[in-house]
């Protein structure tokens, strides 16, 4: 599985995605695919917040870019 697509499965799941945690992961350019999904149509906003041990930045999913087709048919399988 691609470090893009992780990254997308996370925020569609938790809606959210932190550096500290790409990093155990060893996602290490985490800026980089949040740019390639903001392309993509994702509406996502990043911060900083405090931690126990410092600092970590957070990425949080604000929109999804709409369904295509073939999302909309593959959930309608899905749900019959």
């Amino acid at each position: 599985m691609t470090q893009l697509i992780t990254v997308r499965n996370r925020l569609k799941e938790n809606g959210v995605i932190t550096r500290n945690e790409c990093l155990e992961m060893r996602i290490t350019r985490l800026s980089a695919i949040i740019m390639v999904l903001k392309e993509e149509g994702w509406d996502i906003k990043g911060n900083w917040l405090k931690t126990e041990h410092g600092k970590d930045f957070k990425y949080e999913v604000l929109a999804r870019p709409p369904l295509n087709k073939y999302q909309l048919f593959h959930l309608k399988m899905q749900n019959e």
